[in-house]
């Protein structure tokens, strides 16, 4: 029966965070390996559950090898990446010869060492299998695709829904055009075009336009005699590299100049959107004035700046403290503060507690929001969502110890030990917290809470709050980065030293 071997290392990194993804955030993560990745992650939604599926059905042997997941952060430190390189490998060397290899990777991914850490990881297994060996890899939507990972791999498969709801179906396809090519009932050819745009994550969301649109011209695409699959990649901005921005790849069945048609028409499309992919954000107090405004509650305030799947540490009380400055009570916000979590979770149920929390209140000289409230609720953190499918699809999450303080305006302040995207309304629901009691919802990221708390919601705020993952990302402080690019720079200058030209 053909083998072909799963692992990967799933990691968005942010260069302009300060914490970095050393080696023991993997481990503390969780590492798994062999069989414990089947247990982990069999009944999950992710994209490495997807090539488990494939494999279930007996069309091949998909082997678990090595998996770890990471909440997006800072940078992978050059230990860290040597380290799971080293790991894979060793697994990939000791139980092989391989007849194929999928990878489960973020696609956005940077090291100290590799600014492309995704494309040396997909060069490093080259190696190590060879030449003929089929190589599938499955990537988020917010992938930056290099020549580098197109060139040692034979398939990527992106997600294509923002809130990701489609990792596991993507990841099941990365293993059936793998086993296919294997096979020989075909032939893929890979074309990738990078396209000179950078939208802002207030036009990311597939289901909005532009982004439905283009998805739309991307199935038309994939629906065409001879096409195997389409990736449109909207690319990740907070990486300190030389390539980054958005993306297409068209994988054609033995046709590569259909592949490349294909992919520049997409890319052209992309181009012609791009004034709008790119919008200015409501500033933090506009948003709160027209929460105010609105009659119908709760209002969702997503915050840009402090973006926990964008890489920032989820500790900023701004919009809280400005929210309940403001009168827009009760305001149910989440904070990651485990000193302060662990003060009021000893201070026990019940208890009255003054405390000084988070980071970034514009208030306090300290930056820290300072307040009294009732510890209403303790929780070891650690919950799952059943209900529904999650942004990136893993269901099972540990915030470690969290505790809900009931503030003097009725407002919830939630305190969590650990940084988790906030795709799960179980977060608080374990705390005995309906979140639909509310004024005001301020959720750590922008897509992923749809999932989460979207449904709660009567509307939706994306907020241009300050932090390392900024909507306003042009005035982050780059040292590398692809030069021109749009919005960076204007787009007469970019279409006339750039590739644009290809497209059309």
């Amino acid at each position: 029966m053909t083998r072909i071997a799963a692992l990967g290392v799933w990691h968005e990194a942010n260069s302009f965070a300060s914490a970095r993804a050393d080696r023991s955030q993997f481990v503390a993560a969780g590492v798994h390996e062999g069989r414990e990745i089947e247990t982990s992650y069999s009944d999950a939604q992710t994209s490495i559950s997807g090539f488990l599926e494939y494999g279930q059905k007996g069309a091949a042997a998909i082997i678990p090898l090595w998996f770890s997941a990471l909440t997006p952060m800072g940078q992978i430190t050059a230990g860290a990446f040597e380290w799971f390189c080293a790991e894979m490998l060793s697994r990939l060397h000791q139980s092989g010869p391989w007849d194929g290899v999928v990878l489960s990777l973020h696609g956005a991914a940077v090291a100290d060492s590799y600014d492309d850490a995704d494309g040396e990881i997909l060069a490093r297994v080259r190696r190590e299998v060879g030449p003929d060996t089929v190589i599938g890899a499955a990537v988020d939507l917010h992938a930056n695709i290099t020549q580098k990972m197109v060139d040692n791999s034979n398939i990527i498969v992106a997600y294509q829904t923002n809130p990701h709801i489609d990792a596991r179906p993507r990841g099941r396809l990365t293993a059936e055009l793998t086993a296919n090519t294997i096979g020989g009932s075909i032939e893929p050819c890979q074309a990738y075009r990078w396209i000179p745009v950078v939208p802002t994550i207030n036009r990311m969301g597939t289901q909005d336009e532009p982004m439905a649109a283009l998805l739309r011209r991307a199935e038309e695409i994939r629906a065409r005699k001879g096409i195997l699959d389409v990736s449109l990649l909207e690319g990740h901005a907070y990486v300190n590299a030389s390539v980054f921005g958005m993306s297409v790849i068209v994988i054609s069945d033995g046709d590569p100049e259909h592949a490349d048609l294909a992919a520049r028409e997409l890319a052209g499309a992309v181009w012609s959107a791009r004034t709008e992919l790119v919008s200015p954000f409501p500033s933090p107090a506009d948003a709160i004035e027209l929460a105010l405004r609105t009659p119908e509650r709760p209002t969702l305030l997503l915050d840009t700046g402090d973006n926990i799947g964008g890489g920032s540490d989820g500790s900023s009380v701004l919009l809280a403290e400005l929210a309940i400055n403001s009168g827009l009570s009760p305001v149910l916000a989440i904070v990651v503060d485990p000193a302060t979590a662990k003060t009021a979770t000893d201070a026990g149920l019940n208890a009255q507690v003054t405390i000084e929390v988070g980071r970034g209140a514009s208030g306090s000289p300290d930056g820290r929001f300072h307040t009294a409230g009732i510890v209403r609720s303790i929780h070891n953190g650690r919950y799952y969502e059943s209900e529904v499918t999650v942004h990136a699809g893993d269901p099972a999450f540990d915030a470690g110890s969290t505790v809900a303080l009931e503030l003097p305006d009725s407002s919830m302040l939630v305190l969590t030990s650990k940084a988790v995207m906030p795709s799960s309304a179980q977060q608080v629901r374990v705390l005995g917290i309906d979140p639909s009691r509310y004024a005001a919802i301020i959720a750590k990221g922008v897509h992923s809470p749809i999932t989460g708390y979207g449904r709660f919601a009567s509307q939706k705020i994306i907020v241009g709050s300050p932090g390392p993952t900024r909507g306003d990302f042009v005035e982050l402080p780059y040292s590398l980065r692809p030069r021109p690019i749009f919005p960076f720079e204007p787009a007469d200058i970019v279409e006339a030293r750039s590739a644009c030209g290809l497209f059309r």
